[in-house]
């Protein structure tokens, strides 16, 4: 039967301006003009600290394009800015958070913003960056550290499969565990930034998020008493997490049941804010099951079914139209010997999943209801 899956204050003087080799890295998925980012490459060296003033609606205009994902926008809107003012902190903070947007699809992104975020970081002294710098910073990291990892495993598979000499093989596993080495080096980079956003209260939410996912990667090279020493820490980062998600979700919840009581407001005012506060808490029930997929897969691999079951549960109240976890809720089920909720469970899958009933895996659990029926029968 198919397993759980895891969803997956230096250089103060200079001018901070992309370099087009960073920029070009946004084109291919962007669509951005090759002139109008490499216009970013000849911006003045000094602006004088009165143009601070002139670039602010350049500053307010690129964050707005940039919330609203019109990337080549926010991009120009900064290259004006950048023209008055190359030390711009949120200008420059942009640029990076695109890159970031751009990891996804182009993984070269990861080492552009790295490189930008310390850009920013040198802005500014210690103790003084928002959280976005420092996110931004341990994202990258997080990002470059699995491109390591996809390189490292890519490695030790090709030491398996192909027919390499004995010198090929030792080449081959050299590269693959200084990959690994440098996967876990980007690892501990990540979270010291991590570390430090949640030591100053800033950008909670985020940091556990990413703290989360930091943790679960470093499961991969270990195994024995230390890989179960590190699922006990990757849950418990994600429990933090959840719990995060469920007390903001909580606190918009009461927010928008207190409108209707609320005598101060006009009607089009609470209906207003009543759709606001909804989106909100909606955001924070896709995060609560985001969570929550990623915590039962963890203690289901660790060996913990009722924990992976009360996960289960929870998401399943929440959405019960969810094929795929009835599916997994029935192989917790079954370790537990639970064969009937099993049976129940998996043929509630085959009911809402819309694969074709001539697919491998329809069939299988098919296969798999025929089976636990036949068992349930004879009273085994």
């Amino acid at each position: 039967m198919r397993r759980f899956l895891l969803p997956q204050q230096k250089n103060r003087g200079k001018a901070m301006t992309p370099n087009l080799k960073a920029h070009q890295l946004l084109l291919s998925s962007r669509g951005l003009s090759l002139g109008l980012v490499s216009s970013l490459l000849f911006l003045p060296l000094s602006c004088a600290s009165q143009d601070s003033a002139r670039v602010g609606p350049y500053v307010e205009r690129a964050d707005r394009y940039f919330k609203g994902k019109d990337f080549p926008q926010a991009i120009q809107q900064c290259q004006k800015g950048l023209a008055i003012d190359p030390e711009n902190y949120r200008l420059n903070q942009i640029i990076g958070e695109i890159y970031l947007r751009n990891g996804s699809r182009n993984p070269k992104a990861f080492e552009a913003a790295l490189k930008q975020f310390k850009k920013v970081h040198s802005l500014r002294g210690t103790g003084e960056h928002d959280y976005i710098t420092l996110l931004g910073l341990a994202r990258a990291n997080y990002g470059l550290g699995r491109e390591d990892l996809a390189k490292s495993r890519e490695l030790f598979r090709r030491i398996q499969n192909l027919k390499l000499s004995p010198t090929e093989k030792q080449t081959t596993k050299a590269q693959a565990l200084e990959l690994q080495r440098s996967y876990l080096q980007r690892l501990d980079q990540a979270e010291r930034w991590l570390k430090e956003m949640l030591a100053r209260g800033d950008g909670i939410l985020p940091a556990l998020q990413t703290l989360f996912m930091v943790q679960v990667d470093r499961i991969y090279p270990l195994s024995g008493k230390k890989r179960d020493k590190q699922i006990k820490i990757a849950t418990e980062a994600g429990e933090a997490w959840l719990r995060e998600i469920l007390r903001r979700k909580e606190y918009y919840k009461k927010k928008a049941d207190s409108l209707s009581s609320n005598e101060n407001l006009s009607g089009k005012v609470i209906v207003v804010i009543e759709n606001e506060m909804k989106k909100r808490y909606e955001h924070f029930i896709d995060l609560e099951l985001q969570a929550r997929g990623l915590l039962h897969s963890l203690y289901f691999r660790a060996h913990h079914p009722r924990k992976a079951l009360a996960h289960l549960n929870a998401i399943l109240k929440i959405d019960p139209t969810q094929a795929d976890e009835y599916y997994n809720r029935g192989q917790v089920y079954l370790r537990l010997g639970e064969r009937a909720k099993a049976k129940k469970d998996l043929e509630t899958f085959l009911r809402l999943s819309p694969l074709p009933e001539d697919s491998p895996r329809w069939r299988e659990v098919n296969r798999e209801v025929a089976r636990l029926a036949l068992e349930l029968k004879a009273g085994k």
